[in-house]
């Protein structure tokens, strides 16, 4: 239901060039990885490599409020909302 970067403490404005390439890549990431999970809801955190333009899988978390939501917030009730889709996808860095 959303993407955010992991380190939400800082700015990588040369990410926001990538989005549109990045969001296909963890897609099928996702698609690759979400048959083997045995759960509907968890969180997947990803690395980027850029040198190879690939991603790789680094953890698996459940999907609780106490997992770290990064540039959402869980004490808001609109990215709670995105979170848990009942907005719109989105993906923030």
């Amino acid at each position: 239901n959303a993407v955010s970067q992991y380190d939400h403490h800082c700015r990588y404005d040369h990410l926001q060039a990538l989005k549109d390439m990045l969001l296909p890549k963890i897609l099928e990431l996702w698609r690759e990885v979400h048959p083997e999970v045995g759960s509907a809801s968890y969180c997947v955190d990803v690395a980027y490599l850029p040198h190879s333009g690939k991603l790789k899988l680094v953890e698996l978390s459940p999907f609780l409020r106490c997992t770290g939501a990064h540039c959402f917030r869980w004490n808001r009730a609109e990215d709670v909302d995105v979170l848990e889709g009942r907005r719109p996808f989105e993906f923030r860095l």
